[in-house]
């Protein structure tokens, strides 16, 4: 394979801002994020004026009408000035995101930003080990709570959501190489997930599996099925919330997630068009709170709807959800087609590995928010989004590669 250093270039640039994301050093992590946009930004502007464009249109007119539409909500939201700065970005997260669309044009650079995306998994869980060393592999505090480890990060559902993605990357390249150290790798990532106690990481890892393993039974007819039941069943949850709680005997309890979505629901019925602004859900999230009001560490999290359908329905209200899942069918849709033509050649699993993973995503979305649109968020967001990208740009690279004898890099 022939060694060139642009390839390298921004799978590098991902690797230092994935393991940096939530550096607790935030002067680190800031360097690197300012350098990877500043780069981006002048590499969109570079392109534009002298390149040929090959954006896909649909990903384009997407941003573009999500970028107006979270604007209209700041603009019509009790906190303008606080909404400017996820706005700000959100845009520059995006043109982030078109010049790594360029940059994927072969299977080539596709692995390498795979690549990258293993590597700041195994660092993370690495950092996860030793820390847990460090405490004498003390697994519950004097409390009987079960401690959780986060390592390099400062949070540890981030380092849980992040090796996750690691996790399934590897076990992508795996299963089409066979390699002996992606199973130790594997194995030190899902210890390492493991002692972040994320319980949303370990239910993607664990659905991705599942699908993956029955996706050959997956067809339209299952998909939209699946699809309706979804939607149908989240909107009988929102107008009776209160009812399931209290059936579900989840209605007791200040300080869990009951009533940060009961919160969020709030939040949509007082604003249900325009949202109560992009980033200020904390804010307005804050007048429904009850018990101990000056619980601060519980305030804190309200900015977190821990559900992604309410948060951003809360945020930039039922049209931006409507937007969003613009976004997800158009994708999801793409990835069931070429799912179909996967079918006939079992060796290639990429259509299948991120239709399981989309899937498990969905469930995910039911109980955290973060992992598609975090304000911006490049260190979160970025995995999910460059998924969406190779499954909008896979069809295209194929058509310039002979799948059957294609050589890709060893993991």
């Amino acid at each position: 394979m022939k060694f060139e250093l642009k390839d390298f270039f921004i799978p590098f640039l991902l690797f230092l801002s994935g393991i940096t994301a939530k550096f607790p050093i935030i002067i680190i992590h800031n360097a690197v994020t300012y350098f990877f946009a500043g780069y981006c930004i002048v590499t969109f502007i570079y392109s534009l004026i002298y390149k040929k464009n090959i954006y896909n249109k649909f990903l384009v007119s997407w941003i573009v009408i999500w970028l107006i539409w979270i604007l209209i909500s700041g603009v019509n939201s009790n906190y303008p000035t606080l909404v400017y700065m996820p706005i700000i970005r959100s845009f520059i997260f995006f043109i982030t995101l078109l010049v790594i669309y360029r940059y994927i044009v072969s299977i080539k650079r596709m692995d390498y930003i795979l690549l990258s995306f293993k590597y700041i998994g195994i660092v993370i869980a690495l950092s996860i080990i030793i820390e847990f060393g460090l405490a004498n592999f003390q697994l519950f505090n004097s409390h009987g709570s079960l401690m959780r480890y986060s390592g390099i990060y400062s949070g540890v559902n981030a380092a849980g959501y992040v090796i996750s993605i690691s996790i399934i990357v590897t076990f992508y390249h795996w299963i089409n190489k066979k390699q002996n150290n992606d199973i130790y790798s594997f194995i030190i990532m899902f210890l390492g997930m493991m002692l972040t106690g994320s319980r949303a990481a370990l239910v993607l890892v664990l659905f991705t599996f599942l699908f993956f393993f029955f996706g050959k039974m997956i067809n339209k007819k299952i998909f939209v099925s699946a699809i309706v039941f979804i939607i149908s069943g989240f909107l009988f949850c929102l107008m009776k919330f209160n009812s399931i709680l209290s059936l579900l005997r989840l209605d007791s309890g200040n300080n869990g997630r009951t009533e940060i979505w009961e919160s969020a629901i709030n939040v949509i019925k007082e604003y249900p068009i325009f949202g109560c602004g992009y980033g200020a859900l904390q804010m307005e999230s804050i007048k429904y709170l009850k018990g101990d009001i000056n619980n601060l560490a519980f305030q804190a999290t309200l900015g977190n709807a821990h559900n992604l359908f309410l948060g951003i329905s809360a945020e930039v209200g039922l049209i931006g959800l409507f937007i969003l899942l613009i976004l997800l069918f158009y994708v999801l849709i793409k990835l069931v087609n070429g799912n179909q033509i996967n079918k006939l050649n079992s060796k290639y699993n990429i259509y299948r590995i991120l239709l399981s993973f989309f899937i498990a995503f969905l469930i995910r979305s039911l109980f955290e928010q973060n992992g598609i649109l975090s304000r911006g968020a490049m260190g979160i967001d970025i995995y999910m989004w460059i998924f969406i990208v190779i499954a909008i740009r896979m069809k295209d690279i194929l058509k310039n590669e002979n799948i059957n004898n294609r050589k890709s890099i060893k993991l």
